[in-house]
């Protein structure tokens, strides 16, 4: 019997209620007294629907009767690019020619002319002229001033030619959206180099820029990139917030879903039988986030379809697809030690103590009772997801959870 998976591809539909981040963000957008440059900064975890809130912000832009030309931007794609600029620009410049029915053609051909002159190679040497060979410096200095002389005035150019084409939208009743995907899975040089350059060309006025980022992404990636500076730990930590507060004007936060948004996505989604019956234990136990939910749900099914029709406790099956993705680290030690679960289940209960003198383990994991012991110690967290997750009896199934585990997979 054929079966179905899920795609992480951004939904298409509003299983997630993100119009309650959409519907404000269009009307402030929308409002006459908004003042630009502005930025706005979606944040979230991978997985969290970022992607997904983004498109729908463009979606719904789009439909505003021309008031915006949205530009998508994705820096991930262009990484190995010497400098993200440069793909940034060509992405304006083909909104520009293609929407519309060309009407923006003539700001298009303006933004041409100033890329050709700049190139990327001239531009990227500005970009980077710290890597410039100083012990020849003073060899070529007239020759390097010369030359910084002209890559100065063209960034110059640029600048003012974005401001006078963005100028030449808004006259026409069109303001220039910016919707950059993706920064966060660049590496930190990439990243910085992408928030300069907004801050340094494209914070113009009629611009309007909205960044989906993994905040603390980012915060580590300007951490590593500024690291070589002689600050103490609490200012090192700070660094990343105090970066981004100076870009982003309107902090937009993904909250976490919770137990009755889980069971609604869950049940808005393609479900079998046997995961259809799993659903309050689902909305309990999976993680608050799309993308993992996801996840374990295909891999559920996949079970299901390998072991075509074979008659398991679905509980405990969900149970250890939720660990293998979402708690790898819990499950390796499960696959080593299958018996694991069950002292887990029974700490999580408050039937063994984890204390250091407990002797709660002795009797059923003999020499092995202090690794056990460890083990549980270590993912005893009882104010997470693992509370619910090992509120099942795995106890029920002892002898067998071997082969439950060989039956979800293994650990690598």
């Amino acid at each position: 019997m054929p079966f179905s998976v899920l795609c992480d591809a951004p939904a298409s539909i509003d299983q997630l209620d993100f119009d309650r981040y959409c519907a404000p963000l269009v009307e402030l957008l929308s409002s006459e007294n908004i003042q630009t440059p502005f930025t706005i900064g979606i944040f979230g975890s991978w997985g969290s629907g970022k992607t997904t809130l983004l498109r729908m912000l463009g979606r719904k832009l789009k439909t505003q009767d021309r008031k915006f030309l949205c530009v998508d931007f994705n820096p991930w794609i262009y990484r190995k690019e010497p400098s993200l600029l440069i793909p940034l620009l060509h992405a304006i410049r083909d909104a520009m020619t293609e929407s519309f029915e060309g009407k923006f053609q003539d700001s298009a051909k303006k933004l041409t002319d100033v890329l050709l002159h700049i190139g990327a190679d001239l531009l990227l040497r500005h970009l980077t002229a710290t890597a410039i060979d100083l012990d020849k410096l003073e060899k070529y200095e007239h020759a390097y001033l010369q030359r910084k002389g002209v890559i100065d005035s063209q960034l110059r150019n640029l600048r003012r030619t974005l401001q006078e084409q963005t100028q030449k939208l808004y006259d026409s009743g069109t303001t220039l959206v910016l919707l950059i995907d993706d920064l966060d899975r660049c590496d930190p040089a990439e990243m910085i180099d992408m928030l300069e350059n907004l801050k340094l060309f494209l914070d113009v006025e009629h611009i309007v820029h909205v960044l989906a980022v993994d905040k603390e992404v980012i915060d580590r990636g300007i951490e590593v990139k500024y690291g070589k500076f002689n600050f103490d730990s609490d200012r090192k930590a700070s660094l990343g917030a105090e970066y981004l507060e100076k870009m982003i004007q309107l902090p937009v936060y993904l909250y976490p879903l919770h137990d009755s948004q889980i069971k609604g996505y869950v049940t808005a989604l393609d479900l079998s039988k046997e995961t259809a019956e799993q659903l309050d234990f689902l909305a309990k136990a999976l993680s608050p986030n799309p993308r993992k939910i996801k996840r374990v749900l295909n891999a559920v099914a996949f079970t299901r379809h390998s072991l075509n029709g074979k008659e398991v406790d679905w509980g405990i099956v969900t149970a250890l697809a939720i660990l293998r993705i979402e708690h790898p680290e819990i499950y390796a030690d499960v696959a080593q030690l299958p018996d694991l679960l069950i002292a887990l289940h029974n700490v999580y209960a408050g039937k063994w103590s984890i204390a250091e003198d407990s002797v709660d383990f002795v009797k059923d994991f003999g020499p092995r009772h202090p690794w056990v012991r460890e083990r549980c110690a270590l993912y005893y967290k009882p104010a997470t997801t693992l509370a619910k997750l090992f509120a099942v009896e795995f106890t029920k199934h002892k002898g067998r959870l071997a082969e439950y585990v060989s039956v979800v997979g293994g650990t690598r």
